[in-house]
């Protein structure tokens, strides 16, 4: 008897070695990144792309470059454009005050013509010689508001085209959205590039998403927010253990990915996790890790 007992105990002690202490892992999955495609959004040849896949880079930093000299040209052109509008601005302004000035005078006239007639100090010709100065002087002020209404309009659809191919300029400049790692480079110098053109994908790999599927009964432990522990490949009989915090459930059951499990287990419906994991270097993209809630 007391030797089925030891036999016993170092069966148990065996499994505990082999297991590594570690609780049994409850879901298993892949470590995915918040990856962006950065494209072009203009037309030109690439002039530079310096940055290659591996790379660091920062939130706006410059990817590469897009040759801008014929929009340049059109801003040199529309400021041209912009300074003789301006200029006809200017002359038509002008007019309107010399016109408003000579309405003040013509009014002067008017009330004065108008209070001699009806005393018969003056004839109905002196009234309707004033009377039709005034008139006309309104109407070349009325004239001269609606030029420079026109113009104005016209000014400002000039800065409007200009800022319109400023901001391609701009554009022409490629710099990265997000602080990351670039995976893959599409293009090289000397290349066209065309809006829509893929040219970078950048992804955030300072924290990995490791994405698992877990049963509905095992549901109630996942919470939003909870630590749990993530464990990665050390060595074929050992694993590393990380830690990592639970930041989405899927509100909808699916069956399971056949990339996860064996095909008796297909037919189970599961629902998917994300667990964001801080990654040290450790972590890479499209690899295995495994979960315990």
């Amino acid at each position: 008897m007391k030797a089925y007992i030891v036999v016993a105990a170092m069966a148990i002690a065996a499994l505990t070695s082999c297991n590594g202490g570690k609780e049994k892992n409850d879901a298993y999955g892949n470590f995915e990144a918040v990856e962006v495609v950065v494209s072009s959004e203009v037309n030109g040849l690439i002039t530079s792309a310096s940055a290659v896949e591996g790379n660091e880079v920062g939130v706006g930093q410059v990817l590469c470059t897009i040759d801008s000299l014929q929009n340049r040209l059109r801003i040199d052109q529309m400021q041209g454009m912009k300074e003789a509008t301006q200029s006809k601005v200017g002359t038509i302004e002008a007019q309107i005050a010399v016109l408003q000035a000579q309405k003040q005078t013509a009014d002067k006239d008017y009330a004065r013509i108008s209070a001699m007639l009806k005393d018969g100090a003056a004839t109905q010709r002196d009234y309707d010689n004033v009377s039709g100065q005034l008139n006309v002087i309104n109407r070349q002020i009325a004239q001269a508001k609606s030029q420079l209404v026109g113009i104005q309009g016209e000014l400002k659809s000039l800065t409007s085209q200009e800022s319109q191919v400023t901001d391609l300029v701009n554009k022409s400049v490629v710099k990265s959205p997000i602080a990351g790692t670039i995976l893959d480079k599409y293009i090289e110098k000397g290349e066209l590039a065309v809006p829509g053109k893929q040219l970078y994908k950048i992804a955030d790999t300072k924290t990995l998403v490791l994405k698992v599927y877990v049963s509905g009964s095992l549901l109630p432990k996942v919470v939003v927010g909870k630590k749990v522990a993530v464990y990665i490949d050390k060595d074929k009989k050992s694993d590393q253990k990380l830690e990592g915090v639970v930041t989405w459930v899927s509100p909808q059951a699916e069956f399971t990915p056949k990339i996860i499990q064996t095909k008796e287990e297909r037919v189970d419906l599961v629902y998917a996790v994300k667990v964001n994991v801080p990654n040290d270097g450790r972590l890479k993209i499209g690899m295995p890790g495994s979960v315990v809630f």
